[in-house]
């Protein structure tokens, strides 16, 4: 598994160092691999996958999760559009304020939400 995890940074190191667009979009990044890996055909009227290669394709979030390391933790291969720096800036300061809602000690919201909604069935569905 590490070894894939590996193969999988290298090749989208390697495509984004040879492809700078791909640092501004994950969508584009994704398509790239995919192309690196031989896994998207391109016929010349369009490009196309067969079913039998749907088994060999990565995930496409651990892609972009690649990515997020190289760009964030790494601070290499940036995006060359100042426009998503901007708003990938603006976006991971939404998240990490919406984090603040709680302390560690504290119940998680999505757990308080989820217990409303148990405690709340149960009520409605309660038989006299």
């Amino acid at each position: 598994m590490k070894k894939d995890v590996l193969a999988m940074r290298q090749i989208v190191d390697e495509v984004m160092s040879n492809h700078p667009e791909t640092r501004n979009s994950d969508k584009l990044l994704t398509f790239k691999v995919l192309e690196r890996l031989g896994l998207i055909t391109d016929t010349g009227h369009g490009y196309y996958f067969t079913k039998s290669k749907i088994s060999e394709m990565p995930s496409f979030q651990s892609i972009r999760l690649v990515r997020q390391i190289i760009q964030n933790q790494e601070k290499r291969l940036l995006p060359t559009d100042p426009e998503v720096m901007r708003l990938r800036r603006i976006y991971d300061a939404e998240m990490k304020d919406i984090h603040k809602w709680y302390d560690d000690d504290e119940e998680n919201p999505d757990d308080l939400i989820n217990n409303f909604d148990r405690d709340d069935r149960q009520r409605r569905f309660r038989v006299k």
